[in-house]
């Protein structure tokens, strides 16, 4: 599991069968590119060219690395992605950002590190976007909207078209993370500033998640691994409003039908997203 440490600029990537946040749990360090030093806030683990890469945003930057050796393999830094909050890699190499200050949802071709031709689309308090290998869609919310978006690489232009008939009206406001439920293709997490959902993407169908014993406000980043253990970062206002000094770790109890929380300490850091380390989503779209 990786998550955004916005105190020491960096990601770090966490092995959690180790039960602690401490130095020997920790796999990878990600730290911000001293060129830029920007405050990490979303990130995505993708296969890409045959390469293991993670992309990652905050502010106005957003980069793709490799995974294995660092290497730097696409950034852009600039106003068209203001406040960005969530980054995607579609499987034809586009990479969508989500920037909420800015209300846009913005389109890279990852092979143009010259970004000479990105797409920028108005979206209100854009915060999440997910690619949706089952539907061949881009799901992107913000504000009180879930919305659906084709989009196409041809010769190095890119189309996007929203599909309005797939587009849906969330009970309330505050949408912020965008989860797939790995192990559940179709399914994904929905989180606003009160409540957490379920989405249904083939039904069309949104539903509370109804979770016993897990928190439903102020979740900043969600994810689950494919023996149903849930993670979630649950804002506490360790540093900046939208921060939390742990990591919420759920274990489904079947007897009682309800999941049991280990809070995982971090009190040095200042954290923000968390994700499920996933290379395999777009092949398995599961």
């Amino acid at each position: 599991m990786a998550v955004t440490d916005q105190e020491n600029l960096e990601i770090v990537v966490y092995d959690l069968a180790k039960g602690a946040l401490t130095g020997d749990a920790v796999i990878k360090r990600f730290p911000a590119f001293s060129s830029v030093g920007y405050e990490a806030a979303g990130m995505r683990f993708r296969m890409w060219n045959d390469r293991q890469v993670m992309l990652a945003v905050g502010r106005n930057h957003a980069e793709m690395v490799d995974w294995n050796s660092g290497e730097l393999l696409w950034e852009y830094t600039g106003e068209l992605i203001w406040n960005a909050h969530a980054v995607e890699l579609l499987p034809n190499g586009v990479i969508a950002v989500a920037g909420s200050t800015g209300n846009n949802l913005t389109f890279f071709d990852s092979a143009d590190r010259d970004n000479q031709s990105p797409v920028r689309l108005e979206m209100t308090d854009a915060h999440g976007v997910v690619w949706d290998p089952a539907q061949s869609l881009l799901w992107a919310c913000g504000g009180n909207r879930l919305r659906a978006f084709s989009v196409e690489l041809t010769n190095g232009v890119i189309a996007v078209q929203e599909q309005t008939s797939r587009a849906f009206q969330l009970p309330e406001a505050g949408a912020h993370d965008l989860q797939p439920v790995y192990g559940r293709a179709g399914l994904y997490w929905v989180s606003t500033a009160k409540s957490l959902f379920v989405f249904d993407s083939a039904a069309g169908v949104l539903s509370p998640a109804g979770l016993e014993g897990v928190e439903q406000a102020n979740i900043k980043g969600i994810g689950n691994f494919a023996d149903g253990v849930l993670v979630q970062t649950v804002a506490n206002a360790s540093a900046e409003s939208w921060n939390t000094d742990r990591i919420l770790l759920y274990l489904y109890n079947e007897e009682l039908d309800w999941y049991i929380m280990l809070p995982l300490l971090s009190p040095s850091a200042s954290l923000y997203k968390l994700r499920v380390v996933n290379f395999e989503y777009h092949s398995s779209a599961a």
